[in-house]
C-alpha cells in the first residue's frame, strides 16, 4: 500500500482509504460478500501516498460465523501492476501488428496511398475508442 513495513494499520477502513475512488464501490461490495461468508476475489488499484497507482489481486474467505455475518475474514493481496502493465503492452503489440497487416495487403493492392491512409486511420479509431 506503499508505506513502510509497520507503518500500516492493517484494517479494513485504511485499506478503503487507499483503494482508488474509482474502484471502491467494487471492492466494498467484495468485502460485503466476505463478511457475508462467501469467497471474494478482486483486482483494483489503489493510490500510494507519493500519488504512484498499482494494481492488487485480493482474495479473501470469512472464517467462523456469529449470527448474521462472519467472525473473522482473512484474505491476501498481492501486486499485480506489471502482469497488468505486461498486458496492455502485448494488446498494444497486437493491435500494431494488425495494422501493419492491414497496410501491407492494402499497399500490394495497388491502393492509391490516400485510400491506405484513410483505412489506417478508422481502424485506429475502431481500435482506441
Amino acid at each position: 500500500f506503499g508505506v513502510p513495513a509497520g507503518g500500516f494499520d492493517a484494517t479494513a477502513r485504511a485499506a478503503l482509504a487507499r483503494v482508488h475512488p474509482a474502484d471502491r464501490f467494487a471492492v466494498l461490495r467484495r468485502l460485503a460478500a466476505a463478511r457475508a461468508g462467501r469467497d471474494a476475489a478482486a483486482e483494483f488499484r489503489v493510490v500510494h501516498p507519493d500519488g504512484a497507482v498499482r494494481w492488487l489481486r485480493a482474495a479473501a474467505r470469512a472464517t467462523g460465523r456469529t449470527a448474521d455475518r462472519a467472525a473473522r475474514v482473512v484474505g491476501i493481496t498481492h501486486d499485480v501492476t506489471l502482469v497488468r502493465e505486461r498486458e496492455r503492452l502485448l494488446a498494444e503489440q497486437s493491435t500494431l501488428a494488425d495494422l501493419r497487416a492491414e497496410v501491407g495487403m492494402a499497399l500490394n493492392q495497388d491502393a492509391p496511398l490516400a485510400a491506405v491512409l484513410r483505412g489506417c486511420c478508422a481502424a485506429i479509431h475502431a481500435r482506441t475508442r
